[in-house]
């Protein structure tokens, strides 16, 4: 059996290969800050922050990294709570939860969406493992050297 393929029609072959896929359209998409959040970055930018940005199941959220005197805040904060449920496996979980959830409110800059309770369940932590990625949560750039 012969591999090769006939075309009659050549304008058939023509707008299959124009016409983007739904996967090259959420790329494009993902890899284009929308408009509404431009404005709000270069503000950030002034102020001296480092906004990031991700797309998550096509919604785009900016924050920036979480400050070390945040970050010591906001354990101390989620600390003192842990321990007044250190007998309630459940409330320890809800703290932990809560604390997650804050550390991503404070630092998020814009979002398309709002991050409250009708947000998907994993978004949350989503965002919050990028936000410490880029707060320098994370492995280094490269490998050590011996010095």
């Amino acid at each position: 059996m012969d591999s090769t393929t006939v075309v009659e029609d050549e304008s058939e072959v023509t707008s299959r290969v124009e016409e983007p896929t739904e996967l090259e359209n959420l790329v494009a998409g993902a890899t284009q800050l929308p408009e509404e959040a431009k404005e709000v970055v270069e503000r950030a930018k002034a102020a001296g922050k480092r906004p990031y940005w991700v797309v998550i199941n096509g919604i785009t959220f900016v924050y920036r990294p979480v400050t070390r005197r945040e970050w010591r805040n906001l354990m101390r904060e989620q600390n003192e709570a842990l321990s007044k449920t250190i007998d309630d496996p459940v409330g320890q979980l809800e703290v932990k939860n809560d604390y997650t959830e804050l550390t991503v409110k404070t630092c998020m800059i814009w979002s398309e969406v709002p991050i409250d309770d009708d947000l998907g369940a994993g978004y949350v932590d989503s965002l919050c493992e990028a936000v410490l990625v880029d707060s320098g949560f994370g492995p280094p750039d490269g490998p050590s050297a011996e010095v």
